[in-house]
This record gives structure tokens, C-alpha cells and sequence, in this order.
């Protein structure tokens, strides 16, 4: 009794038709062709193709290369937009941080400039530009360890506090001020996180001036 053997392979459709070196056509011993006494025929003889996959090895292999590449370029696209991204996202952030510091120092010379015109026409009307309550910009700035605060307070000045606040306007620290004349405040860099700070100074309730301080990672 003959043996069937079970085989795997690929079914061919279109595989003839792309590959036609690697099929070929096989005679079916299996089923040969029937005939009757006669000679007439009963049922053909069953052919079918056949892969001759040694053939098909390097058409497969040409095939995975081929896929791969296109793998790589797409990777390769892929990385490059993430560098574009993140360089563009980088931009973004220097533009917002020189926005926030171009409106905080409009915001500050319009302040500066009301309060100036407020004590020149407000009191006794003897106001003097060089008696007026002044705030310098901290040195050194950029700083990471330490800066000094200058300020200057005329003799018939009330109440004076020096605010350090965030860039959103939330007060971190205050350091309230007496006596009159020349001062200085010094504030350590460990006591606040990296970032851009504004520090102003209020006299009797009224902002004078305010600046900005820029504290960097040690």
C-alpha cells in the first residue's frame, strides 16, 4: 500500500505569475489518466505545479532586504522629526522666557514711571528726582551662589518692604526695610530654585520699582 506523505508549502496564485523561474509543471503519478476498454477516456491525468524553493530562497531574501531598508529610512525619518521637534520646542521655550522678561520689564518701567509722577506731585510738592526712593538691579546677575540688592530711601519715607516674587506675581520672600538712606539686601542662591525671579519695592503701600534676577544651576 502506497504512503501518503504530508508536505507544507505555498499555494500558488499569483506566484506563477511573479516568479515563473521558480514553478514548474509537475506530472501526478498519483493520478494518472483512466481509460475504458474502449480507450475513451474516464477521468485526465491530474497535473499540478510544483516550487522548486532553492529558487525561491533568494527571491525571499531580496524581499526581507528590501523591507528592511524601507524599515530604516522610515526609522531614520522618524528620528530626524523628533530632533526638528525638539529643537522647535526648544524655541518655543526661549521665546516664552524672552516674552515673560520683555513684559515684566514694560511692566516695571510703567510702574516706575506712575510712582515717580505720583511723589513729584503728591506731598508737599518739593518732590526731587534725586530724593527719590530707588531700587538697583541686583549684581551679580545671573548669579548661583549669592546677590546684593541696593536700594536708596529718601528721610520722609514711611513703611518700605523689598517682595521677591515668581515670574507669575506670587510673593516668595520679603524683607521689610527701616530707617532711611542707602541699603542693601543680600539673598543666597540656595534659598531659591533656578529661574527667573522679579523683586520690587513698595513704599507706604505703593510699588516703586521692580526688577528681575535670574538665579542658575550650581
Amino acid at each position: 500500500m502506497q504512503e501518503w506523505v504530508r508536505f507544507i508549502g505555498f499555494v500558488l496564485l499569483g506566484r506563477v505569475f511573479c516568479v515563473p523561474q521558480t514553478t514548474e509543471q509537475v506530472k501526478n503519478d498519483r493520478s494518472p489518466e483512466k481509460r475504458d476498454k474502449n480507450g475513451k477516456i474516464i477521468y485526465a491525468s491530474i497535473d499540478y505545479k510544483g516550487v522548486n524553493y532553492n529558487g525561491l530562497i533568494p527571491v525571499i531574501i531580496s524581499g526581507i532586504q528590501e523591507q528592511q531598508g524601507i524599515i530604516q529610512k522610515q526609522n531614520e525619518k522618524i528620528s530626524s522629526q523628533q530632533t526638528q521637534n525638539a529643537q522647535l520646542q526648544n524655541m518655543v521655550n526661549d521665546l516664552q522666557d524672552k516674552y515673560n522678561t520683555m513684559m515684566a520689564e514694560i511692566e516695571s518701567v510703567k510702574i516706575m514711571q506712575a510712582q515717580c509722577c505720583n511723589l513729584l506731585q503728591g506731598g508737599n510738592g518739593n518732590g526731587s528726582l534725586n530724593d527719590l526712593p530707588r531700587l538697583d538691579q541686583n549684581t551679580p546677575n545671573p548669579f548661583n551662589q549669592h546677590t546684593i540688592i541696593r536700594y536708596y530711601l529718601p528721610s520722609n519715607i514711611g513703611k518700605a518692604i523689598v517682595n521677591v516674587m515668581s515670574i507669575e506675581g506670587e510673593i516668595i520672600m520679603d524683607f521689610p526695610i527701616e530707617g532711611s538712606g542707602k541699603g542693601q539686601i543680600q539673598i543666597s542662591g540656595g534659598t531659591l530654585a533656578p529661574g527667573t525671579y522679579i523683586y520690587n519695592l513698595e513704599v507706604s503701600g505703593k510699588q516703586i520699582d521692580s526688577k528681575r534676577m535670574i538665579i542658575v544651576s550650581q
